[in-house]
C-alpha cells in the first residue's frame, strides 16, 4: 500500500534563469554524525546556474531581464558579453558524453553540472594524486586537504577498526560500554585540541625536490556532462559551446560549435544507438529524459543521475551534493495522451518494477516520485526536428511512499 500526492505541470520551453520558488532544503546530516564533513566555504556554491544576469542589484532584475538571455534564435551565434560566460566542450562518441577541460570548476561550483571522469562526482583526481605523493614523507594526513573520496575511505577504515576493537573487548569479557566510551573520548580529546600549524609549516615539512615533483603532476581528469546537462546549458542558458569529434561519423567535422538544431539531432540519434529503428519519434529516449531534467532544473532543483538508486534522476536542494544526500528519486513513466504506454518502457507499468524501485528508494531514505510524461499523439515529423516541440509535453508528478502498517498505525 502507498500514500500518493499528485500534481500536474506543463513545462515551459525554456527555464527561468533564477527560480523564484525555493526548493525544499536537502536533508542535513546530524551534527554528531561521523560522516559529517566540512568541504570549504559554502559561498562558492551560492549560485545555482553558471550565468550572470544584468543589473548590479538583485531587485533591479526585472522579469524581461531574466528572459533576455533565453530569447535568442535557435540558429543564432552567441557573442559573449561582460555579463555572460561561454564554456567550450567536445562531444565524445564512445562515452556518449561531453568532455570539459577548461571551465569545469565553474560548472561544478555553479549548479553541480557533470562529474569528474576519475572521481565519484567533483573532479578531485589531481588533489588525490598530490596527497598520495605527499604521504610518502608525512606521518599522517592531518595537514593535507582531503577530498570527499579520501574522507570517505578514512571513515570506513576507522569504522572497521572500531568494530574490530569492540569485538576484541567483547571476547575479553569487557561489557562496560560507558567505560569504553569514556576511555575513547579521553584518547581523542588531546588530538582535537591540537592547533594546526599554518600552511608555511606544511611547506617546511616537504623536501623541495618532492614539492617540485608534486607540482609537475599532470591533471588527467576532465569533466563529463550528460547529454541532458549539455543541452540544458546550451539551449536553456546559452553558456556552453559543443564541438563534434571531427571524424567522418560526427555531425560536423570542423571544430566550430554545433548549432542547437545539430545538437538536438545528435543527441536524439545517440539515444537510439544499437536499435534497429533509427527514426526520431515523439517517444525518443533523449526527449523524454530531457523533458524531466528541464522541468526540475527550471524549478530550482539540482538534478543528478540516479542510476545507482534504480532511478532516472535524483533531486538535491540548492546546496547540491555538498549539502547532504538527495531527498527525492525520480522515475519517469512515459505514456501517450490516449493512454498507450511507450513500448521501450512498457516494463515500468508492472507492479514488480514498482515494488522493486520503491523498496530500493526506501532503503536509501529517499522519496520516490513517479513522473508521468504525457507524449502528444499527433505530431508532424517536421516538428521533431526542433526542440520547440518540448512545449507540447505534459508532466504529472506522483509522490509515492511505502506504507508499513507496523510503523504507520495512526
Amino acid at each position: 500500500m502507498a500514500t500518493l500526492t499528485t500534481s500536474t505541470t506543463k513545462p515551459e520551453t525554456k527555464p527561468e534563469t533564477k527560480p523564484e520558488a525555493k526548493p525544499t532544503p536537502t536533508k542535513q546530516e546530524p551534527a554528531h554524525s561521523s560522516a559529517k564533513r566540512v568541504r570549504g566555504p559554502t559561498n562558492i556554491y551560492s549560485k545555482l546556474l553558471p550565468i550572470t544576469l544584468a543589473g548590479n542589484k538583485p531587485d533591479s532584475v526585472t522579469f524581461f531581464a531574466k528572459l533576455l538571455p533565453l530569447l535568442r534564435p535557435l540558429h543564432a551565434s552567441r557573442s559573449p558579453g561582460p555579463s555572460s560566460l561561454t564554456i567550450t566542450g567536445r562531444y565524445d562518441k564512445i562515452t556518449n558524453s561531453i568532455w570539459i577541460t577548461a571551465g569545469r570548476t565553474i560548472l561544478w561550483q555553479q549548479g553541480f553540472f557533470g562529474k569528474g571522469s576519475l572521481s565519484r562526482s567533483e573532479p578531485t583526481w589531481l588533489q588525490r594524486a598530490k596527497n598520495r605523493k605527499l604521504l610518502e614523507v608525512l606521518e599522517d594526513d592531518r595537514y593535507l586537504k582531503l577530498t570527499a573520496e579520501e574522507m570517505t575511505a578514512k571513515r570506513r577504515v576507522e569504522r572497521k577498526e572500531s568494530k574490530i576493537q569492540k569485538s576484541k573487548l567483547k571476547q575479553l569479557g569487557v561489557t562496560s560500554e560507558p567505560a569504553v566510551a569514556s576511555s575513547t573520548v579521553t584518547e581523542e580529546i588531546p588530538r582535537e585540541t591540537v592547533k594546526l600549524p599554518p600552511k608555511q609549516k606544511l611547506a617546511q615539512m616537504i623536501p623541495p625536490e618532492l614539492a617540485l615533483e608534486v607540482e609537475k603532476i599532470e591533471d588527467l581528469e576532465h569533466l563529463q556532462l550528460m547529454n541532458e546537462e549539455a543541452f540544458f546549458l546550451t539551449f536553456g542558458l546559452g553558456c556552453l559551446d559543443v564541438s563534434g569529434e571531427g571524424d567522418e561519423d560526427s555531425v560536423r567535422s570542423s571544430a566550430a560549435p554545433l548549432t542547437i538544431m545539430e545538437m538536438w539531432e545528435l543527441f536524439c540519434q545517440a539515444s537510439l544507438r544499437g536499435k534497429p529503428d533509427q527514426t526520431i519519434r515523439p517517444d525518443n529516449p533523449f526527449i523524454l529524459s530531457y523533458v524531466v531534467y528541464h522541468h526540475f532544473r527550471s524549478l530550482g532543483w539540482v538534478v543528478r543521475s540516479g542510476i545507482k538508486f534504480c532511478a532516472d534522476w535524483v533531486l538535491y536542494g540548492s546546496r547540491g551534493p555538498v549539502g547532504g544526500h538527495a531527498e527525492f528519486a525520480v522515475c519517469m513513466i512515459p505514456v501517450y495522451a490516449d493512454g498507450r504506454p511507450v513500448e521501450m518502457m512498457e516494463d515500468r507499468t508492472s507492479w514488480r518494477w514498482l515494488g522493486t524501485v520503491n523498496r530500493v528508494c526506501a532503503g536509501v531514505k529517499k522519496t520516490l516520485i513517479l513522473v508521468h510524461v504525457i507524449v502528444p499523439n499527433e505530431i508532424e515529423s517536421d516538428d521533431l526536428d526542433s526542440p520547440q516541440i518540448l512545449a507540447k509535453y505534459i508532466i504529472k508528478e506522483i509522490a509515492l511512499k511505502r506504507f508499513i502498517p507496523a510503523r504507520m498505525r495512526d
